[in-house]
C-alpha cells in the first residue's frame, strides 16, 4: 500500500509538473499573443500616421501653389492699377501743372 501511495504520489507529482508546464506554456502563449496584437496595433497606427502625413503634405503643397498663384494675381493686378493710374493721372490738368512746376524748379 505504501508502495502504491508512493507510486501514486510520484504519478501525481508528474501530472502536476505536466499541468504546470502546460499552464506555463499557455500563459507564455497568451502573453505572446498579446504582444503580437500590440505590435499589429502599433503597425496600424504607424500606417495611419503615414497616410495622414501624406494627406497633410499634399494639402500644404496645394495651399502653397494656391498662395503663389494668388500672389502672382495680386502683383499683376497691382501693375495694371498702377499703369491705369499713371495713364489717367497723366491726362489730368494736375499732372500738367506738377510737371510744369517740376521743370521750373529743376531748371534752376
Amino acid at each position: 500500500m505504501a508502495s502504491t501511495n508512493t507510486k501514486l504520489g510520484l504519478e501525481n507529482k508528474a501530472l502536476q509538473s505536466k499541468v504546470e508546464a502546460l499552464t506555463s506554456g499557455e500563459a507564455v502563449k497568451m502573453k505572446l499573443e498579446i504582444i503580437v496584437e500590440n505590435i499589429q496595433q502599433a503597425k496600424a497606427m504607424v500606417l495611419q500616421k503615414d497616410r495622414l502625413l501624406a494627406e497633410v503634405s499634399t494639402y500644404f503643397e496645394r495651399v502653397s501653389e494656391e498662395l503663389t498663384a494668388a500672389k502672382d494675381s495680386v502683383v499683376e493686378a497691382e501693375a495694371k492699377v498702377m499703369k491705369a493710374y499713371k495713364k489717367n493721372f497723366q491726362s489730368t490738368p494736375e499732372y500738367a501743372r506738377l510737371t510744369a512746376l517740376f521743370m521750373e524748379t529743376s531748371g534752376d
